[in-house]
């Protein structure tokens, strides 16, 4: 599927999340964040156009440190935790070696996943790794949809797909769509409800 597709189902089911689940708290802007993020790591092995690597650097470099420097302010810290700090560094490394990887092989993967998640918890603190798991998870399994297969189980050569639609052709564009109307939904529920 396409990134902006990703980001977009990535968001909406981590709100929908949210709005199911009220012991998400916290802000419903910085887990915004965190879940496109997740969203949009396992892509980091994809670099087809320049455009494409651009997002890329700046997911690897860019995003990690504007989250560290977003949470360590949000969660009231004076200075940086060492391990906290090893954490996202050890994240941004594994984006580094995930773009020397074929697509949909590493960075695919349920070991990547729980990998990953693993550093954003010990990285950011908080209930942000729920976040960017949903939003990771979200891209894995909306992958699973297309022709091309995914290394679920990475170190294993087996790869995993449904075979039922395109990753560029309508389906990409209507679970877009649909997931911006959910997202909006459960953005109005969230508000209703009171949830910052």
């Amino acid at each position: 599927m396409s990134g902006d597709t990703h980001a977009t189902v990535g968001v909406a089911t981590a709100l929908v999340s949210c709005v199911l689940n009220p012991w998400m708290t916290g802000s419903v802007g910085v887990g915004v964040v965190a879940a496109v993020v997740g969203a949009l790591y396992p892509d980091l092995d994809l670099g087809k156009s320049k455009g494409n690597k651009l997002m890329n650097k700046v997911l690897v470099y860019l995003v990690p440190a504007g989250l560290l420097v977003g949470f360590a302010n949000r969660l009231g810290f004076v200075k940086m935790e060492v391990g906290k700090l090893a954490a996202l560094i050890v994240l941004v490394l594994f984006g580094l070696f995930v773009r020397t990887r074929p697509h949909r092989e590493l960075s695919h993967s349920l070991a990547a996943l729980v990998g990953t998640t693993i550093l954003v918890a010990f990285g950011t603190g908080g209930q942000v790794w729920v976040w960017y798991g949903i939003g990771y998870l979200s891209h894995l399994l909306i992958d699973l949809l297309n022709k091309k297969g995914e290394s679920l189980l990475w170190p294993l050569p087996e790869k995993f797909n449904l075979n039922l639609c395109s990753s560029n052709g309508v389906v990409n564009q209507l679970m877009r769509y649909v997931a911006v109307v959910i997202a909006v939904l459960a953005l109005a529920c969230l508000k209703a409800g009171g949830q910052k």
